[in-house]
């Protein structure tokens, strides 16, 4: 009982909802104003309250006469009187509509519209048109994340994403922690172990065409069709990095079954690029990266710091299946480095390249991908294509390449971020020597 009393005497919460407001057509509000210049507001109100069959406020009058009045200096002959538009004014201006309606399109031909594509698609149709207006070049349009979402939503579309499981740490996350740092500490202090020798790897898928799971669909649909999306669109980057601050050369792998799957693309002569069926590591694959990068790697420091040859290493990596063969780890042994195994679940929080390096990897790979497109778009809208003729050939045979030399800039990004590199060892409980 008194739960309830309580209840109604509680106010109800949020905001009061705001009542329903007269319309008026733009020659209705030109007749409003000149009559109130005639003959005042409150008169005017009053007449067309009668006139018109509902309650005219006197302060809606105003708000006419002050309009036309405002109107009058620019235009002599007033033929209707247009009410102002309410709220802010579109980003975009007078392109908005054009990207409206390429985005539309896209959907409509079953294309993938997420955050990126809209703002590539957007920058190169602003590009095409006058490109001083964006800001990288001084103007005043800056095509943000949240600008991007919110004109998505403006065309009715919702956000969708694939349901994962959600990711949690081990209970004993801590004391698993404490035991994976004591053992690579004390066996770098007992084997004197130079920062440069201390090598994390770590792979990572990378879409052809960067996408992500992320899409925008009309709200309701019960099933979104998403291209691009599978297996075959991608290909794995296995990159490595050392306590120093090195980024070891990369190895890349694509999916098929010999050479003529990989992209018609000069890659640097330390790269180890190959193929599997699945395009994902293998016990033989890492053992030939072994083999062509971290050996010759480890030899070379050795030499330039005057080390014997029984020198001890230590390569710190995940769990991962093709991580556990015991060819890979006699391969290790012979060659004097040791294997440290981040525990299960804990990747994001111990292994260094999860922490920071990948980030920085494959947002350099996404900012390439939206250049590339956006380039595109303007191109084709010089050419005199409209805007929902334009097609953007995403095949692999055009992409492969690109996507190729994408993986060049955004290496050589991390090849010059040795603090970042030093910083995500730091974070995950391993120091440097000073």
């Amino acid at each position: 009982m008194a739960d309830t009393e309580v209840l109604a005497a509680t106010p109800p919460s949020g905001k009061r909802k705001r009542g329903q407001y007269s319309d008026y057509s733009p020659e209705q509000r030109l007749k409003i104003a000149r009559y109130a210049i005639e003959n005042g507001n409150s008169a005017a109100a009053r007449h067309f309250s009668r006139k018109l069959g509902k309650a005219v406020n006197e302060s809606t009058v105003r708000g006419m006469k002050t309009s036309f009045l405002k109107m009058k200096k620019s235009t002599v002959d007033l033929t209707t009187m247009p009410k102002s538009p309410r709220g802010r004014p579109l980003k975009l201006g007078s392109f908005d509509s054009e990207v409206c309606d390429y985005i539309t399109n896209l959907r409509k031909s079953g294309g993938v519209v997420n955050r990126r594509i809209v703002i590539a698609a957007t920058k190169g149709i602003v590009m095409a048109k006058d490109r001083s207006l964006l800001s990288e070049y001084g103007g005043p349009i800056d095509l943000t994340k949240s600008w991007a979402v919110s004109l998505m939503n403006r065309l009715g579309l919702v956000r969708r994403k694939g349901t994962k499981g959600v990711k949690s740490l081990p209970k004993d996350f801590e004391s698993l922690k404490s035991a994976f740092i004591d053992r690579v500490e004390c066996f770098r202090k007992e084997h004197k172990i130079p920062d440069a020798l201390v090598i994390n790897w770590d792979q990572t898928g990378s879409n052809f065409v960067p996408v992500s799971d992320w899409t925008m669909e009309e709200e309701g649909s019960k099933q979104v069709p998403i291209a691009h999306m599978d297996d075959k669109r991608q290909m794995t980057v296995l990159l490595a990095c050392s306590l120093a601050g090195d980024m070891l050369p990369p190895q890349l792998l694509y999916q098929g079954k010999t050479d003529q799957c990989h992209p018609t693309f000069k890659f640097p002569e330390d790269w180890d690029v190959h193929h599997t069926e699945s395009h994902w590591s293998t016990s033989e694959t890492m053992q030939r990266y072994v083999e062509k990068v971290i050996v010759p790697y480890v030899e070379q420091i050795k030499e330039n710091h005057d080390l014997p040859v029984r020198q001890r290493a230590i390569c710190v990596f995940d769990v991962y299946k093709a991580h556990r063969g015991d060819e890979l780890r006699a391969l290790l042994e012979k060659n004097y480095i040791k294997c440290a195994y981040v525990p299960a679940a804990c990747t994001d929080q111990l292994q260094p390249l999860d922490i920071l390096p990948n980030g920085v990897f494959k947002r350099t790979m996404k900012q390439c991908f939206e250049d590339w497109y956006a380039d595109e778009t303007a191109t084709q809208i010089r050419k005199g294509v409209a805007i929902s003729d334009i097609k953007i050939d995403l095949r692999l045979s055009i992409v492969k390449p690109l996507h190729a030399n994408w993986l060049l800039k955004s290496v050589d990004k991390l090849r010059n971020s040795e603090d970042l590199i030093k910083t995500a060892w730091s974070k995950c409980g391993i120091q440097p020597s000073n």
